[in-house]
């Protein structure tokens, strides 16, 4: 069930403990009082939780004590079953473990709270009188009903549930206090996910993801695809954890503690973890490699990930000199996975694998085809956002990869290099007021097809023919 809900049954526990004025009497007694003031006193309960946005969840249980009153019998058996639903109420509602373990169905809900009363040293006056059981089923159902079937009303409080949620996982307080009122947004991308997709990764986890991804893609339709394949390393980390490695009890000790921090959306914990393992490990390295690297992702850390997945192919390297076209194999595969699918966190750990292709290369030659790459990666993730900030930076790289393969050395890549160059100039062209850069990016075609001739590369000599007359057509109008 969701996350929203489970936290619904909480705060509402919480708030038949103490709502909000109530937490201040350390007395068990006086609370039991008050609560029965609460409960028979809409007003007074929504006037003690009108800061909290809870205000509907106090009229719900006054509507529940009203139609409680009306089908129980007046008089002292009345009075009788209100002051031992004080007293049983704390304890009944103390443990939260109850709404989790009855799947937040209400009359299991309510039918775990009766055992735990009558396990408890309370049974002994909740049996003194059948109405005291009845009155506290009728209040307690009526209530968590109503609550569980309106949607609007669960999403309305959402952000205070959220904060709840969380300080009862343990997460720090810090952490709590920078959460913003997005968590109604964060919902619905989830539950998009579902409509799309079947999953079986927690909710709470989902929008721990969610949490990551949605502040760095402003487009939703790409905030999906992102939370989609992060629910696939997931699945895949807790998979890992559920089957064990067959290497040893550490390893196997490990992935199941990061499986279990992913189920609970830890994911920044499980990163740490998964860092510190690998500097720990002896045997199994690159199976806990593999690990970290997706924990990097799930917790959209691209640097940490290239990081891991350096580590990774140094490891696997027999030769160092190796190290640079292993390098960039795993960045063709990050970035051709970041342009073809939409995968934004790819085409950033790709980028950072470049700029790693960058300090292992020697020569001028790798470092020529390490800097084009930064330009690709660099262009491709420029092109989907608003800015130019990506764009400027690739510019950059290209006219610096020109420095490395030169024309008098590496015609032909030197003559790809200024083709990029041009895409580029052209998108920033198309983006200013100035024609500047659209005639820049003429001169860069022209360059290349010196080069590319038709008869010794026909193909590239067509694509850049057709990238030259796009940038004469932007020019013209």
């Amino acid at each position: 069930m969701a996350i929203f809900e489970t936290s619904t049954f909480l705060t509402f526990a919480s708030l038949l403990l103490a709502a909000r004025k109530l937490a201040l009497d350390p007395d068990l007694g006086s609370k039991g009082e008050a609560l029965i003031a609460l409960i028979d006193n809409g007003r007074a309960l929504t006037n003690a939780l009108k800061d909290s946005g809870l205000t509907p969840l106090a009229r719900e249980i006054a509507k529940a004590a009203e139609q409680a009153d009306r089908i129980t019998h007046p008089g002292p058996a009345l009075d009788d079953a209100k002051a031992i639903f004080a007293q049983v109420a704390p304890r009944a509602f103390a443990d939260p473990s109850i709404f989790a373990q009855s799947n937040l169905d209400v009359a299991t809900t309510t039918d775990a709270m009766v055992a735990a009363i009558l396990a408890s040293p309370a049974a002994h006056d909740f049996r003194s009188t059948t109405l005291a059981e009845r009155y506290f089923r009728e209040v307690c159902c009526l209530t968590l009903s109503t609550m569980l079937a309106d949607r609007a009303y669960v999403d309305s409080i959402s952000p205070e549930l959220w904060r709840e949620s969380l300080k009862r996982q343990g997460i720090t307080l810090e952490i709590v206090k920078e959460i913003k009122e997005d968590t109604t947004e964060l919902l619905a991308l989830v539950r998009e996910l579902h409509t799309i997709k079947t999953t079986t990764i927690p909710e709470d986890t989902l929008i721990a993801m969610a949490r990551k991804i949605r502040p760095r893609v402003a487009d939703k339709e790409e905030a999906l695809r992102e939370l989609d394949r992060a629910a696939d390393l997931a699945a895949e980390a807790i998979t890992r954890g559920d089957q064990g490695s067959n290497v040893d009890e550490f390893v196997d000790g490990v992935l199941r503690r990061l499986a279990e921090m992913t189920r609970q959306g830890r994911l920044d914990e499980a990163k740490t973890e998964a860092d510190d393992a690998v500097d720990r490990a002896e045997a199994g390295l690159l199976q806990l490699l593999d690990a970290a690297i997706n924990q990097h992702i799930l917790a959209a850390d691209a640097q940490g990930a290239a990081r891991q997945i350096a580590r990774k192919v140094l490891l696997e390297c027999a030769d160092a000199l190796d190290l640079f076209e292993a390098l960039r194999r795993e960045r063709k595969v990050y970035y051709e996975r970041g342009r073809d699918q939409g995968l934004r966190l790819d085409l950033e750990i790709a980028i950072a694998l470049a700029e790693r292709c960058l300090s292992a290369a020697h020569g001028p030659d790798q470092r020529g085809a390490a800097l084009n790459d930064l330009g690709t990666g660099l262009a491709i993730l420029g092109e989907r956002e608003s800015g130019t900030a990506r764009l400027e930076e690739a510019v950059v790289a290209y006219r610096a990869a020109l420095e490395e393969r030169t024309r008098d050395r590496a015609p032909l890549d030197w003559a790809m290099t200024q083709n990029n160059l041009g895409n580029v100039l052209r998108t920033l062209g198309a983006r200013e007021s100035g024609t500047a850069r659209l005639e820049e990016a003429v001169a860069a075609y022209r360059a290349a097809l010196e080069e590319q001739t038709r008869d010794r590369v026909p193909l590239d000599w067509a694509m850049t023919q057709n990238n030259l007359g796009a940038a004469l057509c932007n020019l013209g109008t």
